[in-house]
């Protein structure tokens, strides 16, 4: 599949992991190499090099969260934070969508699952 996106494409269609430090090579390009054996290309169509890219990126970010916390920590949305007398709140569920599961956690996944739900994949490579 790395013929279909590559590691420069990935990173033009998403910069925010350009950083080589960051994102090694090597870990971008495993994470298109497990992408392209997940999704087919013959379901996915015109949105397969989108696909991919969201595939990639959430799997990213969510290496990203672990490196700032305790690795392989699982946590959901935070809906309310509280620092001293200051708390907030979120409404989680207007983000985030029902049977989504992790694809929820990150908004790379977000954007992943609707279009997943477009080209009718869920139950092949769920």
């Amino acid at each position: 599949m790395a013929d279909v996106l590559t590691n420069d494409q990935f990173r033009n269609m998403f910069p925010e992991f350009g950083s080589i430090e960051a994102y090694p090579d090597v870990l971008v390009n495993s994470w298109i190499e497990i992408a392209g054996g997940a999704l087919p290309s013959r379901r996915w169509g015109n949105f397969l090099v989108q696909g991919l890219g969201l595939y990639v990126a959430h799997n990213l970010a969510l290496g990203a969260r672990a490196k700032t916390g305790s690795a392989g920590a699982v946590s959901g949305p935070m809906s309310s934070k509280t620092v001293g007398s200051v708390s907030a709140s979120y409404d989680t569920s207007a983000v985030t969508i029902a049977g989504g599961g992790e694809w929820n956690l990150t908004s790379y996944g977000i954007r992943f699952w609707r279009i997943m739900r477009l080209v009718g994949a869920g139950g092949i490579q769920l």
